[in-house]
């Protein structure tokens, strides 16, 4: 198959966009009061159901306060993570921390001993694909080293399924013949990838792009 320049452009374009509506779509947004009534607490101090894409919100109450998680003093992130410190006062009532990274996360209060809180990010805000056909699966997901695609490929030719990065790179290539993959998923091993969010592409599949989560 013959690969021009302008094609590799359209496609690039076109996974831009995409990549763009994905990672500007709204999550959830998780509140957490900093100090209510007068205590030396989170409230709440433990949330379980968080997703990759959603935001956690503090929201101050009383007292002079910070929420910080840098990797010190009993706080921890998962890698890639970005760290956080921000004051939480009266001059300073709210700080949004957007969850791009899976994993747990526990922050605390550098004033105050004991005052302390964890949330932990246990999958992704949905997955992108062509709104007209629901065949596509993409299993495990979030995954630890390989991935398993299934789907209605059109196998009458070579399968090629591409993976793309947060800024719109493609960074492997995975070709498979007509045959491989219809009565098994098509595995792709992706233990080199670091953490965090990608995506597959295929001509095979009307250009859907599927995003997944390495963990």
């Amino acid at each position: 198959m013959r690969v021009t320049y302008h094609s590799v452009l359209k496609s690039s374009i076109i996974v831009s966009m995409l990549l763009f509506a994905s990672l500007t779509s709204k999550g959830t947004v998780h509140n957490i009061t900093v100090g209510p009534s007068n205590t030396m607490t989170f409230s709440p101090n433990a949330i379980s159901n968080v997703l990759v894409g959603d935001t956690i919100r503090f929201t101050w109450a009383t007292g002079t306060h910070n929420t910080t998680c840098d990797g010190t003093g009993g706080t921890s992130l998962p890698g890639g993570a970005a760290t956080w410190t921000h004051p939480m006062n009266s001059s300073n009532t709210t700080f949004d921390y957007p969850v791009t990274v899976l994993g747990h996360y526990a922050y605390r209060c550098t004033f105050h001993s004991g005052m302390n809180g964890t949330f932990d990010a246990t999958g992704t805000v949905g997955m992108l694909s062509d709104p007209s056909s629901s065949a596509v699966n993409v299993f495990p997901n979030p995954f630890t080293d390989r991935v398993n695609v299934s789907g209605s490929f059109d196998f009458s030719k070579r399968i090629t399924l591409n993976v793309i990065n947060i800024i719109g790179e493609k960074i492997k290539c995975f070709e498979f013949n007509e045959f491989q993959g219809i009565n098994s998923p098509f595995n792709l091993d992706l233990a080199d990838l670091k953490s965090g969010m990608y995506f597959i592409s295929s001509d095979a599949l009307n250009n859907q792009t599927i995003r997944i989560i390495k963990k």
